[in-house]
Parts: C-alpha cells; structure tokens; sequence
C-alpha cells in the first residue's frame, strides 16, 4: 500500500515537474515566434524604406524643379499611386503608409552666407539677439587666417580654455562646427537643433525662396506674413 502510495507521489511530482517544463517552452517558443514577427515586420520597414529613397532619388534625377516642388510623371505611370509632383520646402508627401518629407537645400541658409547666419541665429531668442556682434564678429574670427581678435570676436587666446583652436582656414568642416564658436558654445539643445536644421553646408550661395520656411524668410529678409498673402 504504502509502495502505491509513494509510486503514485512520484508520478504526480513527474506530471507536475513536466508540465511546468512544458509551459516553460511553450511560453519560450512563443516569445521566440514573437520575435521573429517583430524582426520580420523590421525588415519590411528598412527594405520599404529603402525603396521609396531610391525612388525619390529617381524621381528627384528626372523630374522638374518648379518653385517649391519636383514635378515628375515617369513613376506615376508605372507604380500606382506615386504621386505626381513631391514638395521640397519641409511640407509632408504621402505614398500608401509612407510620410515623404523633403527640403530643398538652396531654401535652407548656407553656413558660408554669414549676413544671413547672424540674422537667423539672433532671432532665435532675446539673450541670442544680445549676442549678434559677438556671434558675427566671432565668425569673421573663426574663419580668417590671422590671430587678430575683434572687439566681440575671439581667437585662441579665448578657446584655449575650451583645448582647441580657431579654425582660421576661411570655411567651416561642417554645420556642427558653428556651435564651438563664442557666443554659441553654451546653446541648449532645443535651439541647437532647431538651427541645425535650418543649416546647410554647400559651395554656392543660392536660395530659392519658395521653398525656404516662413522663419528662414522672416530672418533673412524680414518678409511678414501678411506680406506672402
């Protein structure tokens, strides 16, 4: 009786010590499943992501540039629902599930255009409008060649404490190097990135004006709104 007893206790623990496995891997597999679905829907989304930039870029080579948008027929006729015509001033496009935005780089300030770098960047905050001589006149330091600092400007002497130097080759290496300037190094992030969006670092000084933002208008030609109705 009592070797019954024992025998079906064991058994039990077995059946239980079982069942708990089995819901361990069933819940393991289903994790797994999970995230081979989730890997799945991933790679989707990059490859369909990565369609639609060569397609832009295709659609960009062959179309038109007409004020503040590309006009293109070519992939409308061949893929359904392909728009006509992408705007290029920061409005968004739609395709299917997909939000296009696009920003024609002449309708964004040149880093190298430094009348309309100062405008735009001291119209940023009240303490940045107190700055614009510092932040001009350190620009005109930063980039040119000799080791003579303005009244508002700096040079290395005033860098030192930072552990680098004025650049003194006449350009800027990128947009990001704009902000190791006097006047600019402690700018919180919120105006950082808003400026650096607004920025672009290019060999011309073109504009198109109709796909620059209302706020780059405003900076630089102090154009009001009732003026573009």
């Amino acid at each position: 009786m009592k070797r019954n007893a024992f025998s079906l206790a064991l058994t039990l623990w077995i059946v239980a010590i079982m069942s708990l496995a089995s819901v361990f891997y069933l819940s393991y597999a289903k994790k797994i499943v999970m995230k081979t679905k989730e890997l799945n829907l991933k790679l989707k989304l990059i490859f369909q992501a990565e369609s639609i930039v060569e397609l832009i870029k295709f659609y960009g080579a062959t179309g038109n540039i007409e004020g503040d948008r590309i006009v293109n027929t070519l992939l409308s006729q061949s893929i359904k629902d392909f728009p006509k015509q992408l705007f290029i001033d920061s409005r968004k496009n739609s395709y299917q599930n997909t939000i296009i935005i696009l920003q024609d780089s002449a309708g964004l300030i040149n880093i190298g255009d430094t009348d309309a770098l100062v405008n735009y960047i001291s119209n940023q905050s009240e303490e940045l409008k107190d700055k614009k001589d510092i932040i001009r006149n350190s620009i005109i330091d930063w980039l040119d060649i000799n080791n003579f600092s303005m009244i508002n400007g700096a040079e290395d002497s005033f860098y030192k404490r930072y552990s680098y130097k004025a650049r003194s080759y006449g350009y800027f290496s990128n947009v990001g190097e704009l902000f190791l300037l006097r006047g600019l190094i402690d700018l919180n992030i919120t105006t950082k990135d808003k400026i650096l969006n607004s920025l672009v670092k290019s060999p011309t000084n073109i504009r198109n004006i109709l796909s620059m933002r209302f706020d780059l208008l405003h900076s630089i030609y102090n154009i009001s709104q009732s003026d573009l109705l």
